[in-house]
């Protein structure tokens, strides 16, 4: 059974903004508990890595859906914040 895998790098205007992503994102990660994928994420500066590896192609779209739907919530907020 082959293993699917995504590596997903986002740039941010600021360290600042990456980091605010990243931590509102955090209760959510460290919650999940799923059998068909896995999820790393990671900070560098205003970089946000976000690493997935699923046991399906459907699983790993929705582990995708998932944190896409989030960061561009956050990103609206902040957008408007900033």
């Amino acid at each position: 059974m082959s293993e699917y895998y995504l590596k997903l790098e986002l740039f941010f205007p600021s360290e600042t903004h990456a980091k605010s992503i990243f931590l509102s994102l955090q209760p959510e990660h460290l919650q999940e508990k799923k059998d068909r994928s896995r999820v790393k994420m990671q900070i560098n500066k205003s970089i946000l890595s976000i690493d997935i590896k699923a046991k399906d192609a459907t699983a790993l779209k929705a582990s995708i859906n998932s944190y896409l739907k989030s960061i561009i919530l956050c990103n609206k907020i902040l957008e408007q914040t900033f």
